[in-house]
């Protein structure tokens, strides 16, 4: 996890307060097992004019710590849920200039100055910060924790820096997690998203800052040769990252895009875990599938309220004999919405959600399995295996689709996307253009069943509403009329998804 020119560190964002608390806090003062140091720290980031280090993905500081100067080169500083892993390379200088001897890994140096020459670097940003170290332990391992709080300074701008920094000295990932859990199980969890060297190189941009966007999944990259554990952590660091921006902009942003793909992101997880089992399997994380499901119950009441307004209630409005009722209905539904979101925002920001937090931050890094031990056949034979016993469950229920009751039509949609998902996690080491076939297929077939689990949804429509609305005649012949006219159209997509069905049963299978 770990090699010998890396630093493993789980980065975290506070308030003042808040770090104030986890300072005095009794986890941190039982952890404890040295002496705490308090230090200032004063780091100068040095760059070309033209800020060639940054863009090649190095970054370069000279710190002066107590008189003395530091030079540390770092490669690799992009942050995944908290954590960051660079490569990096420290070593005592005479001055407060860079010096390229000072690189000593010699093939890092080569790849530094074929960026820059040394003469031309200069500084371009700094940090003076109060830094306190505690030296902790638990479980064997060990591991520095320091509190940071200062200032980071641009030439137009000062900005505060407030944050703890859990390193790795020594142990394993599952000793961590559980001392990550224990510092930090009452304070808030927000995960650092960059280093203090890109929060400069941001702030010195003149740019306006990007808006915030939902995050999709990002496609797992491997080969063939890939052990299973490999893949699984490549797969858990796609779905992780995807919860855990979606989870942060749930909490921020009114905006309702960030609950529908932190449910994707959910799914995505649980679906590795499911996926993987026979290969990765124990009760821990057996445990984290119910606590995903759980998460994913917490927000699902306000995606259903956002389905019902855009996809039940708004496209029958043009249908309608009465469209000043329906959009009524509509603004009626949408006000629940409102009143869900701040419901959800609240239970999101429970502490009760941090050790689940933490161990999706390092899950990808191993937490909770990676002393399992892999299956000796190829990734190849194992994903054929994984997806086979996906597709038999779709087509057990599907082979069926007309007899299917609501509810069990219901699970043959999650079982869809099972599937789904599963080509897309293993589609790496499969035919591009059969696997694009095939999941363009199968996102059809998807829709028609993502669409008659909406119908049913809609039935509850009634029970949305106050009395002296459900009283209301015309919003009760508005509720009667959409749901009229979606149970027509559901017939015909019914059909559509056995014509669907047919032709997905006739698709090549990229996993054969």
């Amino acid at each position: 996890m770990k090699g010998e020119d890396e630093e493993f560190e789980l980065k975290l964002e506070f308030d003042e307060e808040s770090l104030a608390a986890l300072a005095d806090s009794p986890a941190l003062a039982e952890l404890t097992s040295g002496k705490v140091r308090r230090r200032e720290l004063k780091s100068t980031y040095f760059d070309t004019s033209d800020h060639r280090l940054n863009q090649a993905g190095f970054t370069l500081r000279v710190r002066d710590v107590e008189g003395r100067h530091i030079q540390t080169v770092k490669q690799g500083t992009a942050m995944h849920g908290g954590i960051s892993n660079p490569i990096e390379v420290e070593a005592p200088i005479d001055g407060k200039t860079p010096e390229a001897l000072a690189v000593t890994d010699e093939a890092m140096r080569e790849r530094l100055c074929a960026v820059a020459d040394f003469g031309e670097l200069k500084p371009v940003f700094s940090t003076e910060i109060i830094r306190t170290d505690h030296p902790v332990t638990l479980d064997g391992a060990r591991a520095e924790l320091s509190l940071d709080s200062g200032q980071l300074r641009t030439p137009r701008k000062v900005r505060p820096l407030c944050e703890a920094e859990l390193e790795l000295k020594s142990g394993n990932i599952d000793a961590f997690l559980a001392m990550a859990t224990r510092l930090f199980a009452n304070t808030p969890i927000r995960f650092s998203t960059l280093s203090k060297a890109q929060r400069g190189y941001r702030q010195l941009s003149r740019a306006p800052r990007p808006p915030r966007r939902p995050a999709n999944a990002w496609r797992a990259e491997f080969d063939g040769k890939e052990t299973a554990s490999g893949a699984f952590a490549r797969i858990c660091q796609s779905a992780c990252d995807q919860i855990l921006t979606n989870w942060s902009g749930s909490l921020d942003e009114d905006d309702p895009e960030f609950v529908h793909p932190l449910r994707i992101g959910l799914r995505r997880q649980r679906t590795a875990l499911r996926v993987f089992r026979r290969s990765i399997d124990n009760e821990a994380l057996r445990t984290l599938g119910k606590e995903l499901g759980h998460v994913g119950r917490v927000v699902g009441h306000l995606r259903n309220l956002d389905v019902m307004v855009e996809d039940i209630v708004r496209p029958a409005l043009e249908h309608g004999r009465d469209p000043d009722a329906i959009a009524r209905l509509g603004d009626l539904i949408a006000g629940r919405c409102r009143i869900e979101r701040r419901r959800v925002k609240h239970e999101l920001r429970l502490r009760r959600w941090n050790p689940l937090l933490l161990q999706l931050s390092l899950l990808p890094h191993g937490a909770g399995w990676a002393r399992t031990t892999s299956p000796k056949s190829s990734l190849p034979d194992f994903a054929g295996d994984a997806i086979g016993r996906c597709w038999q469950r779709v087509k057990k229920r599907a082979d069926r689709l007309e007899s299917l009751s609501d509810e069990q039509r219901h699970r043959l949609r999650k079982d869809l996307k099972v599937l789904r998902y599963a080509v897309e996690f293993f589609s790496p080491i499969m035919p591009s253009d059969e696997t694009k076939g095939f999941v363009r297929q199968l996102k059809l077939l998807q829709d028609r069943f993502g669409y008659l689990n909406d119908v049913v949804l809609a039935q509850s429509l009634p029970d949305l509403l106050a009395r002296e609305e459900a009283d209301d005649p015309r919003l009760a012949e508005a509720i009667g009329f959409v749901l009229g006219w979606h149970s027509a159209r559901a017939s015909h997509e019914l059909a559509d998804a056995g014509e669907l069905w047919k032709r997905l049963k006739k698709q090549d299978k990229p996993w054969r």
